[in-house]
C-alpha cells in the first residue's frame, strides 16, 4: 500500500478548472496504474469539497481519509506564460491546512504502507507541520518519499530539515535544489548538494527534473541524466512533476535502474504536458503506458 498526504485543491485556469495538489495528482496517478493507493487530506463542507469527495469515491478512494472541516476548499489561481509554465497564486488557511492527525490516520497507520508522500505545501500552517511530522514519527518501515514542491512564502528550513531526516526519496526541480541550499547553507555545485543531502540524512535517491532541459536521478553509487526533449503537443506543464513522481515511486517500489526510472519517469511527464491539466480524462492512456512497466 502507498499513502500520499496533502494538499487537495481545485486549479483555476483561465476560464475552467482541473482538480489538482501534487499529492492529490500523485495519488490518483499510482491508483489508475493499479496500485494499492490512499490519499490523506481534508476539504470544506462546500460545493468545491462535495464535488472534490465524490470525484474521489468514483476513483475508488476510501474517503474515511478524507477530513471535512469548516474552512474554505483549497483553491490555486493559475496563470500560464506563452510557454505554458505556470504561476500559482495558492489561497491562504484552506481546508487541507488544518488536516489534524486522527483515529482514521492512526488506523492506517498500523497497516504497514510501503511508501508515504509527502510534501511542503501541507506542513506551511503549525498545524500541517505537526500532523505531518507525526505521521513521519510512526511510518516504522515505510519508505518516506517527499516531492519538496516548494511555493513561495509556504516553506522554512525547519520543514526541509526536519522531512529530510526522515526520507528516502527526495525529487526536487533544479530551482528548488537551488534554494535548499540556500537555506541549508549548502556550498558549491549540484554534486556538492547531492554529497551533502546523502551523507547527512538516510536519502537513498535524489531526482533533479530541469522541465524541457531533463533530469538526473542519482542513488549513493551513480548518476543518470537525460536531456529534455521538445514536446510537439505542448498544452501546459501543470503536473509533469507529480507524473514523474509516480514512475520514480514505481520504479523505487519495483527496484528498477535508474536509467529507467528516469527514461520512464520522463516519458510519462511528456505525455502530461500533452494534455489540460494534470490528469489524463483517459484510462486507456494509462494502460497503454504500463505496458512499459
Amino acid at each position: 500500500m502507498i499513502i500520499a498526504v496533502g494538499e487537495i485543491l481545485f486549479d483555476i485556469f483561465p476560464g475552467y478548472k482541473r482538480l489538482g495538489g501534487a499529492p492529490f495528482n500523485f495519488a490518483v496517478h499510482l491508483k489508475k496504474f493499479g496500485y494499492s493507493v490512499q490519499f490523506i487530506s481534508c476539504v470544506g463542507a462546500d460545493e468545491d469539497g462535495n464535488e472534490i469527495v465524490e470525484y474521489l469515491k468514483k476513483t475508488g478512494f476510501n474517503t474515511d481519509y478524507i477530513q471535512i472541516n469548516q474552512h474554505k476548499t483549497g483553491r490555486v489561481i493559475v496563470t500560464l506564460d506563452n510557454s505554458g509554465v505556470p504561476e500559482y497564486d495558492i489561497i491562504k488557511n484552506a481546508a487541507y491546512d488544518f488536516i489534524s492527525y486522527d483515529k482514521a490516520i492512526k488506523h492506517i497507520e498500523q497497516s504497514f504502507p510501503e511508501m508515504i508522500y509527502v510534501g511542503s505545501l501541507i506542513q506551511r500552517t503549525e498545524n500541517g507541520y505537526k500532523t505531518i511530522q507525526k505521521i513521519l514519527e510512526n511510518k516504522k518501515n515505510a519508505v518516506c518519499f517527499y516531492d519538496v514542491n516548494l511555493r513561495p512564502y509556504c516553506y522554512n528550513s525547519e520543514i526541509i530539515e526536519s522531512t529530510l531526516k526522515y526520507t528516502d526519496i527526495l525529487k526536487v526541480n533544479h530551482e528548488e535544489s537551488v534554494e535548499i541550499k540556500k537555506v541549508l547553507n549548502i556550498q558549491g555545485d549540484e554534486v556538492n548538494f547531492v554529497y551533502y543531502i546523502f551523507q547527512k540524512y538516510p536519502v537513498k535517491l535524489i531526482i533533479i527534473t530541469r522541465g524541457e532541459n531533463g533530469s538526473t536521478v542519482y542513488n549513493r553509487s551513480k548518476s543518470h541524466s537525460i536531456s529534455g526533449s521538445n514536446i510537439s503537443n505542448l498544452i501546459d506543464t501543470v503536473g509533469a512533476g507529480d507524473a514523474f513522481s509516480s514512475i520514480v515511486a514505481v520504479g523505487y517500489l519495483h527496484s528498477w535502474e535508474i536509467d529507467k526510472i528516469n527514461h520512464t519517469a520522463s516519458e510519462f511527464a511528456s505525455l502530461i504536458c500533452g494534455i489540460k491539466g494534470a490528469i489524463p480524462g483517459d484510462k486507456k492512456n494509462y494502460e497503454e503506458f504500463k505496458e512499459k512497466f
